[in-house]
């Protein structure tokens, strides 16, 4: 087998990490950035992992909302469990949450050009 043929094994075919399958029953999540890509995928796993509240930490209350319905779509997640949230979030979670039991810190990245 070639180099590359071999790497490109390696890396795609044979090496696929295997699904957490942990419980987080009882458990709050905060995802950040999880308007799109992997904080909305990220939420939408947690889902099936029996979260029981899922904190959609976004710049945007829009996409928040946008966000939080795209999750209950694809997934069977009561209403209850998802909450949109955005600039003021830290204060509503330090007066209102008995605890935190993840923070999911999603990176974004913001650009000023739309090359």
């Amino acid at each position: 087998m070639s180099f590359l043929a071999a790497f490109i094994d390696r890396q795609f075919i044979h090496n696929k990490p295997p699904l957490p399958t942990a419980s987080f029953k009882g458990q709050t999540i905060i995802v950040t950035g999880a308007s799109s890509g992997l904080g909305l995928e990220a939420c939408k796993h947690l889902v099936r992992m029996g979260a029981s509240q899922i904190i959609l930490a976004c710049r945007n209350i829009d996409k928040a909302n946008t966000a939080v319905k795209s999750v209950q779509a694809t997934t069977t997640c009561p209403s209850n469990v998802l909450k949109a949230s955005v600039l003021a979030f830290s204060d509503r979670v330090k007066a209102k949450l008995p605890r935190v039991d993840v923070v999911l810190a999603n990176a974004g990245l913001h650009t000023l050009s739309s090359k």
